[in-house]
């Protein structure tokens, strides 16, 4: 079983799912710490309904993008002006200044930014290659060894970490029956069955739903 936060099955899974919806809810959904399939099962009733009204005002905010831009170039400028200065800025902001860090994004340069976007749509998909502009700009300025390495994530174990350091904080905290039947908004049924599934000799990808849990209950306790 992969150790990584989202394992190839998981993904693989939830691309699935999530294809039944129009293109532009189904790109939003993988925004969701858990997937429809996931959190349909782990939250009450009510809960779905927010969910979906929450995609469908994520959806439209998709579809106001500027009409010349392709299907593509819209869902980069959604990334731009929600993923970005919401989500990945903002986890390197606050790491970098919580480590004495000065941290600068030469590729958000609005110059550079501008320059992506009025480039053709098969400069920045095709052959095969992610990044294509990026690889194609400095495939003879890196040494090969540097230009050609694996991509290197920044995944933590977390598998290993429930199972073991974690097992008495998800029991007697996070995911307490007491304390989940007193919040009154996650299925004591769907939880028991997660933990369950997570401490078993088949885990799957248990942990990666244990992990927005626990970001959700952390929040919960200190709000």
């Amino acid at each position: 079983v992969s150790d990584r936060k989202y394992s190839v099955s998981m993904l693989a899974k939830r691309f699935v799912r999530e294809a039944e919806r129009p293109w532009p809810m189904d790109h939003c959904s993988w925004r969701l710490m858990l997937d429809s399939h996931v959190s349909g099962r782990v939250r009450l009733s009510g809960w779905q309904e927010k969910m979906e009204s929450a995609l469908q005002r994520y959806a439209v905010a998709l579809e106001q993008a500027p009409p010349w831009l392709s299907p593509l170039e819209k869902l980069l400028h959604l990334d731009l002006t929600f993923h970005l200065p919401n989500d990945m800025l903002v986890k390197v902001d606050r790491m970098s200044m919580a480590n004495g860090l000065e941290v600068r994004s030469p590729l958000l340069d609005h110059q550079v930014v501008d320059f992506a976007f009025s480039l053709p749509t098969n400069y920045k998909l095709g052959q095969g290659l992610s990044k294509r502009i990026l690889q194609d700009t400095f495939r003879n300025e890196l040494p090969p060894e540097l230009f050609n390495r694996p991509k290197k994530g920044f995944e933590i174990p977390l598998l290993d970490w429930f199972r073991n350091e974690l097992r008495a904080r998800i029991e007697k905290e996070w995911l307490n029956e007491d304390f989940v039947l007193d919040q009154g908004i996650f299925s004591l049924t769907a939880i028991q069955e997660l933990k369950q599934k997570l401490f078993s000799s088949n885990p799957g990808d248990a942990h990666a739903t244990v992990w927005a849990l626990i970001v959700f209950q952390h929040w919960w306790k200190r709000q």
